[in-house]
């Protein structure tokens, strides 16, 4: 901890309270001259170089995890002489954000969250999610994203539901209000699919009912694999189609490009055995830049989300696919759609307009990606 300095731990917020929407939208007046607030001032100069994270609690002696209501913030990083805001530096794992009704006797889900997030993957791809236009109402709500879903169990089926009356969200990536500094959050690469002689090819002996897909690719991203029964280019549930999914992470000193195998057990998607000179179709997909969205008790969705990818530049047009697994939630989606899509909608879709489909569950409101699709 660098501040507050021990024995005076009120420093010298009590002078930085902002009062008004406006101060808070113009900036420390240390900056714009005028019109915006007096900013407290905190300079790292001799301390080591990295994150700083701001701490909010509601007591002083002891860290308060008790709701705190902030009417207006602003957090703003700026050079130090002849001061100038560096935007794309404040983010956080976890944004919580709140819509106080139009009118004090209004309905608790009148007013739209209209807002637009940055989130950074690991791997480097900034993307924007575009709220203005959504429809999203929650009144009080936390955004997070992260790289699996609604946990963490490296099940892919299980990682990709919703969760019905459990607050399953958890934070991994950056999200930030700007277009992340560059200088500080550099691009990724978009890496290539390998497709030569010796990969992807699907290896295994009938006699033992042991098989294993076995592909490659030059930088880390995601793989599915389709086995398409039907042959109409899509997964369809509950049918003898099957989907294979593999997240590529670099090991500790690998060389691109990066090999890996997906094992399989011979059965189609009924548990039905496929005999060995059966002429498979199979399709990969190749994605970078995949991030998941569950949300907690938003109670409206009622168009759906916008995502554009920021950079690095796509190396062809890409039009993002969201994917989602309703099926454990017991209201209906509106408009028809179904409670799964494995296969990407175009958006915007996954969206609702009924209270109780949102009301204290977990949605994984959707999860993007900008793939790149492999018939060998």
């Amino acid at each position: 901890m660098v501040w507050p300095i021990a024995g005076n731990p009120n420093g010298q917020l009590n002078n930085s309270a902002i009062s008004t929407w406006q101060q808070a939208a113009n900036g420390p007046n240390q900056i714009v001259g005028s019109g915006g607030y007096n900013a407290y001032t905190f300079n790292p100069d001799g301390l080591p170089a990295g994150d700083y994270y701001i701490e909010f609690s509601a007591t002083q002696g002891a860290y308060s995890s008790t709701d705190l209501v902030i009417p207006y913030y602003d957090i703003t990083v700026a050079t130090e002489s002849s001061p100038t805001a560096i935007d794309g530096r404040v983010f956080s794992y976890n944004w919580a954000f709140m819509t106080p009704r139009l009118t004090s006797n209004g309905d608790n889900f009148d007013r739209n969250f209209s807002g637009k997030l940055f989130v950074y993957s690991d791997d480097g791809f900034v993307s924007d999610i575009d709220f203005s236009q959504a429809g999203f109402r929650g009144a009080a709500f936390n955004v997070a994203f992260n790289s699996s879903g609604t946990s963490a169990t490296g099940d892919f089926a299980v990682d990709r539901a919703s969760v019905e009356g459990l607050n399953a969200t958890f934070a991994e990536y950056r999200v930030f209000l700007n277009n992340p500094d560059i200088n500080s959050y550099p691009n990724g690469i978009f890496g290539e699919f390998v497709v030569n002689a010796d990969f992807p090819k699907l290896y295994g002996c009938p006699a033992d009912g042991e098989w294993f897909f076995r592909f490659a690719a030059t930088q880390a991203g995601r793989v599915e694999i389709l086995i398409d029964a039907n042959g109409n280019g899509e997964f369809d549930a509950g049918t003898a189609d099957l989907l294979f999914a593999d997240e590529i992470v670099p090991f500790p000193g690998e060389t691109s490009p990066y090999e890996r195998d997906i094992l399989w057990d011979g059965l189609d998607g009924l548990g039905n055995p496929i005999s060995p000179s059966t002429l498979l179709s199979i399709d990969y997909r190749y994605s970078q830049g995949f991030y998941h969205l569950p949300v907690y008790d938003v109670e409206y969705l009622t168009t759906g989300l916008s995502v554009n990818s920021i950079r690095p530049v796509t190396p062809q047009p890409y039009n993002p696919e969201f994917f989602y697994d309703d099926e454990d939630i017991t209201e209906t989606l509106s408009g028809g759609q179904p409670a799964i899509e494995l296969n990407g909608c175009t958006p915007p879709c996954h969206y609702w307009d009924a209270l109780d489909y949102g009301n204290l569950n977990t949605i994984k409101c959707l999860s993007a990606t900008f793939p790149k699709i492999i018939r060998p």
